[in-house]
């Protein structure tokens, strides 16, 4: 599972799930496995195939339990829009807005957050955007940083609430997601299961290497059999 925590590792420093690393990953296994065995064969393919499905999917939970959240903070970061929502919403559950504002919004955008409901009148909203885009401008970056993973935080709650935790990480699997987890598996089983050209060729050094020494004792008893010494 080690190489699953590093792709899990690698998205959490980049802010980037490389879909290819899980090609690397596989790889990683086969080469570990035969490694551990000595030399590879069809076996030993199987069973590095089935690490690999299960380190790949430990890295994808991994990266769906620690890595996801901080990628889509960083994206929204980039976005100036996306930073003006997290601070409408952070500001509007707070209650950060100036205090002549709030005393003339009615209750109910307290009560039940409906912040663009008919309840508010237009001129009440566009006070509560300007405020909330006028802060957004003015944060420095690690107030931003702040507001944006609070936001990104109450969203993930909402849905983990509403949608469920299993349906979301099975949500995350797209098609090119099968497709280099596929992939993965056949470098696994292909690094594995294949025998090592230098194990070869060291094999066949060492058949070689023992013929000759065979054939050097087997000489050296017919000299002293010629002499009648006594075999050795």
């Amino acid at each position: 599972m080690g190489a699953g925590v590093l792709w899990a590792l690698i998205a959490y420093l980049t802010h980037f799930a490389f879909s290819w690393g899980a090609v690397g990953l596989g790889a990683l296994v086969g080469l570990a496995v035969r490694k551990a065995a000595g030399q590879g064969n069809p076996s030993l393919g199987i069973t590095a195939a089935a690490l690999a499905t299960g380190a790949l999917v430990f890295g994808k939970l991994l990266i769906h339990l620690f890595a996801l959240q901080p990628m889509i903070e960083d994206e929204m970061l980039g976005n100036q829009e996306a930073v003006n929502v997290a601070y409408f919403l952070d500001m509007a559950h707070r209650r950060a807005f100036s205090p002549e504002l709030q005393a003339a919004l009615p209750e109910v955008v307290w009560s039940d957050s409906t912040l663009l409901s008919d309840s508010v009148p237009r001129p009440l909203r566009a006070r509560m955007l300007q405020e909330a885009l006028d802060s957004a401008r003015r944060a420095p970056l690690v107030e931003r940083k702040v507001v944006v993973h609070r936001a990104v935080s109450s969203v993930v709650k909402i849905i983990g609430q509403q949608v469920g935790f299993s349906k979301v990480f099975r949500a995350e699997f797209d098609f090119w997601d099968v497709l280099f987890i596929a992939l993965a598996i056949s470098a696994a089983w292909r690094i594995a299961s294949k025998s090592s050209g230098t194990q070869h060729a060291a094999t066949v050094e060492e058949e070689r290497a023992a013929s000759l020494a065979e054939e050097r004792r087997r000489r050296q008893e017919e000299v002293r059999r010629a002499r009648g010494e006594p075999p050795s």
